[in-house]
């Protein structure tokens, strides 16, 4: 593994199968957007369940591409567990923005549901649980209509798969 940034509670990491799973992702074609994947290792002394919403904060933050403000500075504050979600509906979530289609404004889908279930799998394999799962988050451009995402985090670390397009 290559340590590639280091947070106070987190490490941005990669492995040779997260790599390739990254390229498999970034090789499905998108009319506009963007894909956004990362892997982070979560701080041993930071590791056990739950983590507090600092260090969630932390790892989402990471994940994002966009300055987040400070903490003082939201006008309201929601929780992460908000944000948590069963398997299912994080496997939905991904499923469907992946396919694409009319759903999203475009005429016919980008891939297979068939394809688009094997790149959950592999998605959902990278972290063994137990792990959480958190769809809706909005990471990504909001220059984009579509901000489509699950992160899963596990008791070591942590991965992202967000779409960010539009129609």
């Amino acid at each position: 593994m290559h340590c590639l940034l280091v947070r106070p509670m987190v490490i941005l990491t990669t492995s040779i199968e997260f790599e390739r799973f990254k390229v498999k992702v970034d090789s499905i074609p998108r009319g506009t957007g963007y894909y956004l994947i990362s892997l982070i290792d979560i701080e041993k002394s930071e590791q056990g369940s739950p983590l507090s919403d600092s260090v969630i904060d932390e790892i989402m933050e990471l994940f994002d591409d966009q300055k987040w403000p400070s903490v003082n500075e939201h006008t309201s504050y929601q929780k992460w567990a908000d944000y948590e979600t069963e398997q299912e509906k994080a496997m939905s979530c991904i499923i469907n923005a992946l396919v694409g289609g009319p759903e999203y404004g475009w005429l016919k889908p980008f891939i297979s549901i068939t394809d688009a279930t094997k790149i959950w799998v592999e998605f959902d394999s990278l972290i063994p649980q137990p792990k959480r799962y958190y769809t809706c988050m909005g990471l990504g451009d909001p220059k984009f209509v579509f901000l489509e995402g699950c992160v899963i985090i596990g008791k070591s670390q942590a991965v992202s798969l967000c779409l960010v397009f539009s129609d």
